[in-house]
């Protein structure tokens, strides 16, 4: 047996490399399957992982908290609403969450915030953001 990370073995046995049948279903067949969009945490997003491992949940994009840049409102001038917290943070998730539906047809995509990783006025302005796209959040119950 090879030893893997957690998520290279969802990969390796998931796709049937180490000899064995693939598990899952992996054609484009997603009618009312769960879509996980991720978003915030580190580098291996250990918190939506663990929805990742659940049957039925399918993963769109995970975007680790350096993957959606924000401007501290506290040093600007002006704005300091979620308006004004500049960066790329908007268009990294307006783009993740566009290609998931497209990869999925018929899944819902399901945002799901790592709460941890943000500072509450990031938490605050990708909640209200994702309310302003319509963009449903869940929480790891939501994944069952």
């Amino acid at each position: 047996m090879i030893l893997l990370p957690r998520y290279l073995q969802l990969l390796w046995e998931g796709l049937g490399l180490e000899g064995g049948p693939s598990v899952g279903n992996w054609g484009r067949e997603n009618q009312g399957n769960k879509v996980l969009l991720g978003l915030g945490g580190g580098h291996y997003v250990p918190r939506h992982m663990d929805n990742v491992w659940k049957d039925g949940v399918w993963v769109g994009h995970l975007l680790s908290g350096y993957a959606l840049p924000m401007e501290d409102p506290n040093q600007q001038k002006e704005d300091k609403s979620e308006k004004g917290i500049g960066g790329a943070w908007k268009q990294a998730i307006k783009v993740s969450y566009e290609a998931t539906k497209s990869a999925f047809p018929g899944g819902e995509v399901i945002a799901h915030l790592d709460h941890k990783s943000f500072k509450s006025w990031q938490r605050n302005a990708v909640t209200s953001f994702l309310t302003e796209e319509s963009i449903k959040m869940g929480k790891p119950e939501d994944f069952f």
